[in-house]
């Protein structure tokens, strides 16, 4: 009896999983138009090669995380949504700030503050990410602790 609704239960998972993967390639559009709304600085053209994203294909949800997981690691984007209604892909971006400058108060040695920059994730020119900054604040005090900041 024992082995019998072990049989079952394996045919019944083997049911769910097949089911599973087939209705979610049924719910794959083709996109005609993408819409992107809130870029600012970053272009549509730079957000559909960063994305990987051409009109005309049959996107999956697997698809589209893949398009999220690589806007995501642009670090151009704070958030984004996609929204697929009636073939038409739409993508609604929040930027990140972009660091004008980064400068070193209170330090006198240059080398001491040039080896510092060079160390930052957060560079001028280059996308504010808050995530970044504690890791930042580590490596600024500990740079400074193995060059005798610290007593």
């Amino acid at each position: 009896m024992c082995n019998k609704s072990l049989k079952m239960t394996k045919y019944i998972s083997l049911f769910i999983l097949i089911f599973f993967t087939f209705f979610s390639n049924l719910n794959a559009e083709v996109i005609n138009q993408i819409i992107i709304k809130n870029n600012n600085r970053i272009s549509i053209e730079t957000i559909k090669t960063y994305g990987d994203i051409k009109i005309g294909i049959d996107y999956s949800s697997n698809d589209l995380n893949k398009i999220l997981k690589n806007l995501y690691e642009t670090n151009f984007f704070k958030n984004i949504k996609l929204d697929i209604a009636n073939n038409v892909l739409t993508i609604d971006v929040v930027e990140n700030k972009i660091i004008q400058t980064v400068s070193i108060n209170g330090v006198k040695s240059e080398k001491t503050t040039e080896a510092i920059l060079k160390d930052l994730s957060l560079k001028s020119k280059s996308s504010f990410i808050e995530s970044f900054v504690a890791e930042d604040l580590f490596r600024i005090k500990s740079s400074l602790y193995f060059q005798g900041y610290y007593f």
